[in-house]
């Protein structure tokens, strides 16, 4: 019986995209490098800054160029967190119901708490969220379960009792490796001639206020 819901950040609660490639594409013009489509940066945009700055440049973060690009990228989305981010058509209304049905939700994200917990500040729903976890709350970033074991540890509920939401394999594979649920938003930033359906979710939904529906079978 699924009582708690986790969900991924980017891609999943909130449409980060705009943001996060408005900040990559100023570091590239700063370095005299043209800018990337943000179609090809979204399949990165869960992984973490360092990964979309490495992708955005083509190095690898043993380069010499990574760490000072990788500061001048995390510099300009601090300054814009939430200009053109948005939660998904239909979370308002997810999230709604949840709480009106009692189902504590929370956040585990690969992004920092230093962005994390300013831009839920910013989209409105940071004081209604259970828990948030970010990449240096716990031991390891996803894919390792140990960000969604940290949560049920902060929501005093057991894994089987959690299901946790995102879009790409590497959320799967948290979830299965806590012993969670998952569902896959396949409105999320997953990249062309993936197979979400060889990932090993619960289920894939195509749209937010799908949730509902599948906890109203597993609730």
């Amino acid at each position: 019986m699924i009582t708690h819901v986790l969900f991924d950040l980017d891609g999943t609660l909130a449409d980060t995209a705009p943001d996060l490639a408005r900040a990559i594409n100023t570091m590239l013009r700063e370095l005299d490098r043209p800018p990337m489509p943000v179609e090809k940066l979204k399949p990165f945009m869960g992984l973490g800054g360092p990964m979309m700055v490495q992708q955005a440049l083509g190095i690898e973060a043993d380069d010499p160029a990574f760490a000072p690009a990788l500061e001048r990228f995390l510099a300009h989305y601090q300054a814009g967190l939430a200009e053109e981010t948005r939660l998904f058509p239909g979370m308002h209304e997810v999230l709604d119901a949840l709480d009106a049905g009692g189902y504590p939700w929370g956040i585990v994200t690969n992004k920092s708490i230093r962005f994390t917990e300013p831009l839920l500040r910013e989209l409105g729903i940071a004081p209604r969220a259970a828990c948030v976890v970010g990449r240096e709350t716990a031991a390891h970033p996803k894919p390792h379960p140990a960000p969604i074991l940290h949560a049920c540890d902060a929501l005093r509920c057991a894994p089987s009792q959690v299901v946790y939401v995102g879009d790409a394999p590497g959320d799967v594979a948290a979830a299965r490796g806590a012993g969670t649920r998952c569902v896959v938003a396949g409105y999320g930033y997953i990249p062309n001639g993936e197979a979400p359906a060889a990932w090993g979710a619960d289920a894939i939904i195509d749209a937010p206020l799908e949730l509902l529906d599948w906890l109203k079978d597993h609730g």
